[in-house]
């Protein structure tokens, strides 16, 4: 079969459907709540039913392309590609892709695993001073690390910032 039997975005899509709490996505996953809302993606609590209840993968973030991009088949294809890659990709590091699937609209999502934790950025708002060179070093050691396997692999992260630098309060350095 080719690429387009298995991924419909080979044509640009009439207006965005959106997301809501209570959503079955793929006989999995029920959305709960709205976490971030970007201009390229979004972030979703959701519930995975494949999970023992209660336990810390029930659970997951989905994460998929924002209202204004859905309904752009060069969006689908684009994240469509990041996922295959991120299917690939293994590093302490780097968030752990669950599985992936389509929205109702035929859109792609991802689910992650959910994280408690803050970013870089709310580390950084508690510190207005700055952190010591001991802090900066802890967190800088393991993001050049996985910058590195990135860039080995050919892959080139073009948001890198703050925000999307998770602080884990169980890892011993940020995710990316």
């Amino acid at each position: 079969m080719s690429h387009d039997d298995h991924y419909p975005a080979t044509r640009d899509f009439p207006a965005p459907w959106l997301p809501a709490p209570n959503l079955l996505l793929s006989s999995r996953f029920t959305l709960l709540q709205q976490l971030h809302c970007g201009t390229e993606t979004e972030l979703w609590t959701a519930t995975d039913s494949a999970a023992a209840p209660g336990s810390p993968a029930a659970t997951v973030v989905i994460r998929c392309l924002s209202a204004t991009q859905r309904p752009h088949a060069h969006c689908r294809t684009a994240f469509h590609n990041e996922t295959l890659l991120q299917q690939r990709l293994t590093h302490p590091h780097l968030c752990p892709l669950l599985t992936s699937g389509l929205l109702p609209d035929g859109s792609p999502f991802q689910a992650l695993p959910y994280i408690k934790a803050g970013s870089l950025r709310d580390l950084l708002k508690q510190h207005p001073e700055g952190l010591s060179i001991a802090a900066t070093e802890r967190l800088l050691q393991p993001l050049a690390g996985v910058l590195d396997y990135l860039h080995s692999a050919g892959i080139v992260h073009c948001d890198l910032k703050p925000e999307n630098l998770l602080m884990p309060e169980s890892a011993p350095g940020p995710l990316l």
